[in-house]
């Protein structure tokens, strides 16, 4: 089996100056009437596109935020989001962006300590930023806060008229008055940063040569240990673009004016430089829908909108094909998800749902934040299962054993991934050590880096080799000792060394028959140390269900199920009805619980249910339920602090 020669560095040689500047050279259609993106019906012509982002480049420029600027942007699923990316990166400015959890968790880390002095933030999310005293940590009244001003969003900014009564009123200004934010912030209410961009006159725009300046730094997911910011330039960003060109990935089948629906957390390297800057490069009709993470929302959307590309959370297309499409309903060309790996008979179930209903398989796009996200995708596997796919065009990697160090090329055998591609990180913000621990292997001259992923090759795809991502080993690499589960891995100089990959395997069969349980929208599951800090501990799973099935009847079916295959039980369960947005982030969120320790639940073998708590420095406590109304599904947490099972 030969890997495609496709690996070489990408040279540009393209005269655009940035990486949006890139994406304007290749909006060549004839009719700049033709639809560029619609919002819950309001629809918005490429002429408006472009126009409505420079107005916002004029605003930034008459508020002083230009060139080589940090700007930190946490934003719901909007076209204001697009448009104010869009003018960040033409203007020179270096784009923040961050989720709701990071910013919720760190608010001062996320804005002053990563040197923005804007941060441009959704009215949606104050609310639980008040009560958490995010905005506290800019310090008091005195006016020494280097943040110089906050720019609040609505995400109902371009909705049709007709849905205007959802926006924000006065009252909100009342509110921000009652933060006391420091003397020196500025304070742009909705709707008014457009309204600045109507009264500049007509400027020249700056055109400045950006290619090799910063665009962006976003958070890593996380897993890897305390969230750390990779940077990417516009010629990182322009390099994928190019990659994903028709000429030379055949096999990436979007077309100009596809229906391409965008159901991700928006603020975040995925949607950024996959989802939405290749759909947008390719002159795709981007559907923007903020109801969609509701799963009835979502089926009908893409029945009666006719969705012809779709990128979701692998838990929502669980969750919709639960209850079969029928012959026909769909015409769906690329369905793709991202991030974690996808469990084997659940994926196998939602592409033959998929498949019935009129679509093609899902695609299943792997990467990291420090790779530009998307380094892998399974385009054309049409039997795919829950394969990672090849390497995308100019992208390459292999696969190391720890325990000698010698490279994999057989089927089969697992070992742990370097990837090197283009458009992968320049380096981690500001931390040279950290950057050179990812980056640690060279071959072929070039730059190798891992995030300690575990893979191994499971066939080929016209001589190309075929990967299978099994999990990151920080999260599922396991060892049993005395009835109990403790991290058997030990990462020297950025690398795992003296490791069996295969130990931690009951966690992958533990998230796969969860995921078949009926009621069971997303599974996670993961090791919970029973006393502060030790290695030992049980593995818990946190689990989505459906709201229509009740807890106590979803922990018997598990039970039963568990009990009749002979599998292993969890010790311990944690319930939730609210639908996590994201596998890795709610994996934050629930090892956050580690500062809790409430709010699991057991069944043991004579089928009594238990309540778990686990006290400070103490072994669990096991407390008998008699009465199963006190069964109850919890909300995710806020997230406290990154829980890292890595010995340093």
């Amino acid at each position: 089996m030969q890997e495609m020669k496709r690996n070489e560095n990408l040279i540009i040689k393209d005269k655009c100056l940035s990486a949006i500047g890139y994406i304007r050279s290749l909006d060549r259609v004839n009719d700049q009437n033709t639809t560029s993106l619609e919002y819950l019906g309001n629809k918005i012509s490429r002429k408006e596109y472009w126009a409505t982002v420079n107005k916002y480049r004029l605003a930034f420029l008459s508020l002083g935020i230009g060139k080589g600027e940090p700007v930190t942007v946490c934003m719901l699923n909007s076209p204001e989001y697009e448009f104010i990316f869009s003018a960040l990166l033409e203007n020179g400015s270096i784009a923040s962006t961050v989720s709701k959890s990071f910013i919720n968790a760190d608010f001062k880390r996320q804005t002053i300590e990563r040197g923005a002095k804007t941060l441009i933030i959704n009215i949606e999310f104050v609310d639980e930023m008040i009560k958490n005293g995010s905005f506290l940590q800019l310090g008091d009244n005195s006016g020494e806060s280097k943040l110089q001003r906050i720019i609040f969003t609505s995400s109902t900014e371009f909705m049709p008229q007709g849905l205007k009564y959802m926006q924000w009123n006065t009252d909100f200004e009342s509110i921000i008055s009652s933060i006391n934010l420091p003397k020196n912030i500025e304070v742009i209410f909705p709707g008014k940063l457009f309204e600045i961009a109507n009264t500049i006159p007509s400027i020249s725009l700056p055109n400045d040569n950006l290619i090799d300046e910063i665009a962006t730094f976003s958070n890593t997911g996380g897993t890897t240990g305390a969230p750390k910011c990779a940077t990417h330039t516009h010629r990182a960003i322009i390099s994928i673009l190019k990659s994903h060109d028709r000429t030379v990935f055949k096999e990436f089948n979007l077309k100009e004016q596809s229906r391409s629906l965008l159901v991700i957390p928006i603020s975040h390297i995925t949607s950024q430089f996959y989802a939405l800057l290749i759909r947008r490069a390719y002159g795709a009709n981007i559907i923007y829908n903020p109801f969609s993470f509701d799963p009835e929302v979502l089926r009908e959307t893409l029945i009666k909108e006719r969705i012809d590309d779709v990128t979701l959370p692998f838990g929502l297309y669980y969750a919709i094909t639960r209850k079969p499409f029928r012959n026909g309903e769909l015409k769906i060309q690329t369905p793709c998800c991202g991030g974690e790996p996808t469990p084997y008979l659940p994926t196998k179930n939602v592409n033959e749902r998929l498949h019935s209903a009129g679509s093609s398989s899902i695609v299943i796009g792997t990467g990291s934040t420090e790779f530009g996200s998307g380094v892998m995708g399974s385009y054309g596997i049409e039997d795919r299962t829950n394969e990672s796919g090849y390497f995308f065009p100019y992208a390459s990697g292999f696969l190391i054993d720890p325990k000698t160090g010698n490279e994999i090329n057989e089927e089969g055998k697992r070992g742990i991934l370097y990837i090197n591609a283009p458009w992968q990180m320049q380096g981690y913000l500001n931390d040279e050590e950290a950057t050179a621990e990812f980056f640690n292997t060279t071959k072929n001259g070039l730059k190798y880096g891992t995030n300690n992923d575990i893979a191994e090759i499971v066939g080929d795809h016209e001589g190309k080799a075929v990967y299978s991502m099994l999990g990151r080993a920080s999260d599922f690499v396991m060892t049993k000792k005395q009835g109990m589960y403790y991290p058997g891995i030990n990462i020297i100089s950025g690398r795992i060394k003296n490791v069996d990959l295969d130990s931690g395997k009951f966690l992958f069969d533990m998230r796969d028959a969860l995921l078949n349980i009926d009621g069971v929208m997303e599974a996670q599951p993961i090791l919970l140390p029973f006393e502060d800090g030790s290695d030992d501990g049980y593995p818990v799973a946190n689990i989505t269900i459906r709201k229509d099935r009740t807890p106590i009847d979803v922990l018997m079916d598990i039970y039963n199920d568990y009990n009749n295959k002979q599998q292993f039980i969890p010790k311990g369960i944690i319930l939730r009805t609210k639908f996590a947005r994201s596998l890795s982030s709610d994996k934050r969120e629930v090892i956050s619980l580690l500062d809790d320790r409430t709010g699991y639940y057991w069944i043991s073998k004579d089928r009594r249910c238990y309540r778990i708590q686990f006290p400070k420095g103490q072994e669990p406590v096991y407390e008998l339920i008699t009465d199963t109304d006190k069964i109850v599904c919890i909300d995710p947490p806020t997230p406290k602090s990154v829980f890292s099972s890595i010995k340093q």
